[in-house]
């Protein structure tokens, strides 16, 4: 009977020990606002870049962050940016520290405007850099060409090309196709290869390069500029919508 009491203590605090680590998965579906839950405003202030237009930045504030409802009892986040111009470009965003810590990130996620706004965007769900020597996963990134999954490391601050051993850039699809509802997932169990899935299919593999390291911010946010990609045209910029955000 003792031996048994025992075992039944072993597998509660086992259960107890998995409940634990079940209950840091959550998911957002902004209900509340754009910074329910522990998100902040994206605060980036990005480096100058080649052939870049003006000065950038992102807005901090909710012109351009906002929700909107879908339905009786849904809300969907909206992600804008300012124009793309000749002059000071502003974008908006919010991110959250401690998400992808479960090594799981989801989100449901498009873009809304006509093909030429979607375009000139660049919308990232993604997950944030940490330190010099680090890689970035942009699980819904909308560029020139198509909408992307990205995995980019960087070198001493430096970001390692895309030809390089231990980066890739898959396209997903299309950019009128990226105007469609689209649920895109990561995961991870060792914190060095990851697997991403796109509608539940088009799973993509990755392993990131030895000496880098992977953070835990993930971010959501809607810019207007292009690092070298300066010759696009000058506009409005389509809107990034996330209907709900999982870790």
């Amino acid at each position: 009977m003792k031996n048994i009491n025992k075992s039944l203590i072993s597998m509660v605090a086992g259960a107890v020990l998995l409940f634990a680590g079940v209950t840091e998965a959550r998911t957002w579906e902004f209900k509340n606002g754009p910074r329910e839950g522990g998100w902040v405003w994206d605060k980036t202030v990005p480096g100058s870049f080649p052939g870049q237009l003006g000065s950038i930045s992102f807005k901090n504030s909710s012109k351009y962050v906002t929700t909107r409802r879908d339905g009786k009892n849904d809300k969907v986040l909206v992600v804008k940016s300012g124009d793309r111009k000749y002059g000071p470009m502003e974008g908006g965003g919010i991110e959250r520290a401690n998400t992808f810590n479960t090594n799981n990130m989801e989100a449901r996620c498009r873009m809304v405007g006509n093909t030429e706004q979607v375009r000139r965007s660049q919308a990232s769900f993604w997950q944030d850099t940490a330190g010099p020597n680090s890689t970035e996963i942009d699980v819904f990134e909308v560029k020139p060409g198509g909408n992307f999954l990205n995995f980019l490391s960087w070198r001493n601050g430096i970001r390692v090309k895309l030809t390089e051993n231990g980066s890739e850039s898959h396209k997903w699809t299309s950019i009128n196709a990226a105007r469609n509802w689209s649920n895109f997932k990561c995961t991870t169990s060792n914190r060095n290869n990851f697997s991403c899935t796109r509608n539940g299919g088009s799973k993509k593999t990755w392993t990131k390069l030895n000496g880098s390291t992977v953070g835990n911010t993930v971010i959501i946010h809607n810019k207007p500029w292009r690092i070298n990609q300066s010759n696009l045209s000058v506009g409005p910029v389509a809107s990034l919508e996330c209907d709900w955000v999982k870790n």
